[in-house]
């Protein structure tokens, strides 16, 4: 699957892609245990980071499945990546939301 160049995705779109396209490929034990909980903590065009909660979950997805990720988001979005895993709290303190928050207009920094 590849989208129109007009057209952009979020991370979280993408990474939902890659959900779904694993979830089809692999066996529901595999996937409830090593990838369902696995989020998209940042993408800036170049790299998209995927947080992981724990040391086990983080390098399995790295041995076993980091080719086939970046595989898959190249081609949904036509050009290449570079994918990483990082710890929540250890290697990535802030998640996409947080950022989001920082990021709203709404928010009152100045305090």
């Amino acid at each position: 699957m590849t989208m129109p160049e007009s057209q952009k995705w979020s991370s979280e779109q993408i990474w939902g892609y890659v959900l779904s396209t694993l979830q089809q490929d692999m066996s529901k034990a595999n996937f409830d245990t090593w990838v369902k909980s696995a989020e998209v903590m940042s993408f800036d065009g170049d790299t998209f980071v995927v947080g992981c909660y724990n040391d086990y979950g983080r390098d399995w997805l790295e041995n076993r499945l980091k080719a086939t990720i970046q595989r898959m988001i190249t081609g949904a979005i036509n050009r290449p990546v570079v994918v990483e895993f990082k710890l929540y709290n250890q290697d990535y303190p802030q998640t996409v939301e947080a950022d989001a928050e920082i990021d709203d207009p709404k928010v009152d920094q100045a305090s």
